[in-house]
């Protein structure tokens, strides 16, 4: 039987997310991120590893989102990671942190939807 190639993996991660099952999605996540480092599908399998994390783990959640942020800041993830990040940011209470998060959505991204939420955030209309 052949192995699942990157395309596969990152379809069953999501389909595994989707059904509630997010530790089958990271081990579909982690094995695309081992198998296929230079994969064109790795910022998203770091940002689904990161929305699989979102709620039961912040700093796996936080060290996912900030590596799409970090190492693939082209990726149409980054602004998202980075405004999630923001979002984790001020529910843990961390306001100054957040503002940060924030402030680089809006310089990197400024075209971007989340620029727009992180605006409306920065204004404090959105918190």
């Amino acid at each position: 039987s052949a192995e699942p190639g990157a395309e596969e993996l990152y379809e069953l991660a999501v389909r595994q997310l989707r059904a509630g099952s997010p530790e089958a999605a990271r081990q579909a996540l982690y094995k695309l991120l081992h198998d296929y480092p230079q994969h064109d599908r790795v910022p998203d399998a770091l940002f689904q590893l990161g929305e699989s994390w979102a709620g039961v783990n912040a700093d796996s959640a936080t060290q996912a989102y900030e590596r799409v942020a970090r190492e693939y800041p082209n990726s149409p993830r980054a602004p998202t990671a980075l405004y999630k990040l923001g979002l984790m940011a001020e529910r843990r209470g961390d306001h100054n942190a957040a503002r940060v998060y924030y402030q680089r959505v809006v310089a990197g991204y400024p075209h971007s939807e989340e620029a727009a939420l992180a605006r409306s955030k920065l204004s404090g209309r959105g918190g």
